[in-house]
């Protein structure tokens, strides 16, 4: 059988919330959820951006990918860290955001 000559070229890595705690810490950051919200959102802007900044440079030198997956692990065994009105008003729109331009592109 011969060998398949077409290529696959994937991106897998972090999104922001997976960025984020190793920054601060993981109990840093949730609390920070819950007493500074606007703090742990601007973390979730910057992280996002960068996160498209770094993929556009790598998409530019190396060509778009076939397929780009995203790691997160926001929760334990059968609870998240967050509620889901948390994540819907600190998380999301960094998610939004990634995972908008990943179909996008």
């Amino acid at each position: 059988m011969p060998l398949s000559t077409s290529v696959s070229f994937a991106w897998s890595g972090i999104n922001v919330f997976e960025s984020m705690h190793p920054v601060c810490g993981h109990e840093y950051m949730l609390m920070g959820m819950a007493l500074d919200p606007e703090w742990v959102k601007d973390m979730v802007t910057t992280y996002s951006r960068l996160t498209l900044e770094l993929q556009e440079i790598l998409f530019a030198q190396e060509g778009y990918p076939d397929g780009i997956w995203y790691y997160e692990d926001m929760g334990y065994k059968q609870h998240p860290f967050m509620s889901p009105r948390m994540y819907r008003e600190i998380i999301q729109p960094g998610h939004s955001l990634t995972i908008g331009w990943a179909h996008e592109t």
